[in-house]
């Protein structure tokens, strides 16, 4: 009996130093797993704390290269912009340059037409004057013949020594010639009526062309 409480005294030892090395092993387990969990944990947290300055390196390359375009662009347009005025600028004077020309062409060329409307209108005007006094030349020389004519033809009829009843009396005034046509009896009615033509016609050149002879 006493052997056997001695056996049972001794497996329940054994079941002690079990479960206590059992208990030991359990808590270095966990101790280790927890050491493991904090390990991976710190990786984790460095791997999340290298990924996030990589996206702030990338964030900011981002902002870097959004602000080299910007102020390349901001450059870009500046530089068009001041073309721009300069093309604006330069269309300006020529516009200006090229109106002026039209200005002075035209109105050189309105001085022109004004001299050339002068000159013709002076030109005009002479030559209706030429005209007016050659008019009125001719008008005084037709006139003046025909005042010789009616002289002349009544000198003729009014000498007693001459029969002017066939003679006819023609004055051109444009070459102031007095022309004696017709018959006459005689050569010395002839010569007569010639001289009586020269004597009331003294600035008239006398063409006898009087037939003697009924």
């Amino acid at each position: 009996m006493r052997r056997n409480t001695w056996m049972g005294t001794a497996v329940v030892l054994g079941l002690v130093l079990v479960a206590g090395a059992g208990c030991r092993n359990t808590r270095e387990g966990m101790e280790r797993d927890a050491e493991h969990a904090a390990e991976k944990a710190d990786q984790a947290a460095d791997r999340s704390a290298a990924a996030a300055r990589e996206a702030g390196r990338d964030v900011s390359q981002a902002a870097d290269q959004a602000a080299d375009a910007t102020r390349e662009a901001a450059r870009e347009t500046a530089d068009a912009t001041r073309e721009a005025a300069r093309e604006t600028a330069r269309a300006t004077r020529e516009g200006m340059q090229e109106a002026g020309e039209a200005t002075r062409e035209g109105a050189a060329r309105a001085g022109e037409m004004a001299r050339e409307g002068a000159a013709a209108t002076a030109g005009a005007a002479r030559e209706a004057g030429r005209e007016a006094r050659e008019s009125a030349a001719s008008a005084a020389r037709t006139g003046d013949a025909a005042q010789q004519t009616a002289q002349i033809k009544s000198a003729l009829m009014a000498d007693t020594t001459i029969d002017a009843s066939d003679i006819d009396v023609d004055t051109e005034a444009s070459t102031r010639t007095v022309i004696l046509r017709g018959r006459v009896r005689t050569a010395a009615e002839k010569a007569r009526a010639a001289r009586i033509a020269a004597d009331k016609a003294p600035s008239y050149r006398v063409t006898n062309n009087l037939q003697v002879g009924r």
